[in-house]
């Protein structure tokens, strides 16, 4: 592999989704390595979507989903590391975004994704089902 793990999530920060695409396939990638800051492609994914408002509310945009999708397809594994678990994660993520912005983000359907693809939900079902306003306070 030519490029290092910071590089890569530098591109996944900056968005350039497709040209990653055909980088990951082309290298041979640890979709469950972490770069320096010990972050995965699945967390850099995560708190580095797009998002569209909806009413109010920030969402989510499809292509940001999607590439989280394809990471998962990939072998992102949606329960590590340990100590920075991507549903934890996105909860964490949400509610920062929210304060950064000043308007309500709602990762629900990133939340439903990860706990679909078998992130340990424990603890926290209560709080993903209740919905973003359950979980984020501005």
């Amino acid at each position: 592999m030519n490029r290092s793990y910071d590089e890569y999530n530098y591109t996944l920060s900056k968005r350039e989704l497709e040209e990653l695409k055909f980088l990951f396939i082309s290298d041979d990638v640890d979709y469950n390595d972490t770069d320096s800051n010990g972050l995965t492609f699945l967390l850099t994914a995560i708190e580095s979507a797009d998002f569209v408002e909806q009413d109010g509310i920030l969402k989510p945009d499809k292509r940001s989903v999607d590439f989280i999708k394809w990471l998962i397809a990939q072998g992102s594994d949606v329960n590590f590391p340990a100590d920075k678990k991507p549903l934890q994660y996105a909860i964490k993520c949400e509610e920062e975004i929210s304060r950064r912005k000043g308007k309500a983000c709602d990762m629900s359907e990133i939340l439903l994704l990860l706990r679909d693809s078998g992130a340990d939900s424990t603890g926290l079902d209560e709080l993903i089902d209740g919905g973003f306003s359950a979980r984020v306070k501005l």
